[in-house]
């Protein structure tokens, strides 16, 4: 797992969010980016919304994924589509996104 020194020497570069705990469903990942990335009331747990929430991170944005073996392992569908829609999203923004994914 990344050390809370790594999280800090990214702060640097706008936002830094990081989910806690294993991922296992796209419910769980819908959760934990909403609390991470601290999404509106009106996110709606789905990947279209996830989407406008990205788009609406007003800066910056790194997020790390901890427990990313888990994930891959257990949901690598999941890991996939939100590869995909960070991706999407990132074509369209003009500030920076980075998706870190953190093995254990």
């Amino acid at each position: 797992m990344a050390t809370t020194a790594t999280a800090a020497a990214m702060r640097g570069s706008g936002v830094v969010a990081e989910t806690l705990g294993p991922i296992t469903s796209a419910d769980a990942l819908f959760s934990k980016l909403a609390q991470a990335l601290e999404f509106a009331d009106s996110f709606g747990h789905n990947w279209e919304t996830l989407d406008e929430a990205l788009r609406d991170v007003p800066a910056d944005v790194t997020l790390l994924v901890y427990e990313a073996d888990t994930l891959w392992r257990e949901a690598p569908d999941v890991a996939f589509e939100l590869v995909e829609s960070w991706l999407r999203v990132a074509e369209e923004r003009t500030a920076e996104m980075h998706l870190v994914f953190v093995w254990s």
